[in-house]
């Protein structure tokens, strides 16, 4: 897909299937991230992912907006 398609089609998922993430998946995605833009190219990047069923649950409880259905995976 073309950079222009991607941006005008994206869509917002509120809607998470109950399966984990392939790490490979998960490592592009991470990768992706960090080769955007910042300030003086500084590139320090924190990233925590979380996995864990209880803590993302313990996270859910403590957001005002846990209608959404929980993910399997949280990037902070």
């Amino acid at each position: 897909m073309e950079t222009m398609q991607n941006i005008l089609t994206r869509r917002s998922v509120r809607k998470f299937a109950d399966k984990p993430i392939e790490p490979d998946k998960l490592h592009t995605i991470l990768e992706a991230a960090m080769s955007g833009p910042c300030a003086v190219n500084a590139r320090e990047w924190a990233f925590i992912v979380v996995t864990d069923r209880e803590k993302l649950a313990q996270m859910a409880e403590a957001v005002s907006y846990t209608h959404l259905t929980l993910p399997t995976i949280l990037l902070v």
